[in-house]
């Protein structure tokens, strides 16, 4: 099992994270991308915990997809909030960001 690079991770999982934040309000992109950064970097310390945890076997793949998906409900989509987008579809959104952020680190690993 090699060295997991996060920095290179991060920018991975950021970059998806606003791929698909963009792709699903077409019409609002910046406040989707501006969101969908928020969300990856305000649990970055969990997620570079936890993806060290699983690389070093501390942590199941299970145990990782409850973190991370237990983290939808802690973070807030703000910019696009204040659109008058409803949160079924902010709830949506974040749990196709969170649910490619676990398949990402997962293959990482």
């Amino acid at each position: 099992m090699g060295t997991i690079d996060f920095n290179s991770l991060l920018t991975e999982l950021l970059s998806q994270a606003k791929e698909i934040a963009v792709s699903t309000f077409k019409d609002y992109k910046k406040q989707a991308a501006d969101d969908a950064e928020g969300l990856i970097s305000g649990i970055k310390p969990k997620l570079e915990k936890w993806t060290l945890q699983l690389a070093k076997g501390d942590l199941s793949k299970d145990d990782l997809e409850f973190l991370i998906l237990g983290e939808k409900e802690l973070v807030e989509m703000k910019a696009l909030k204040q659109l008058g987008i409803g949160l079924i579809k902010l709830d949506e959104l974040k749990n196709k960001i969170l649910k490619s952020t676990l398949d990402s680190i997962v293959n990482k690993i």
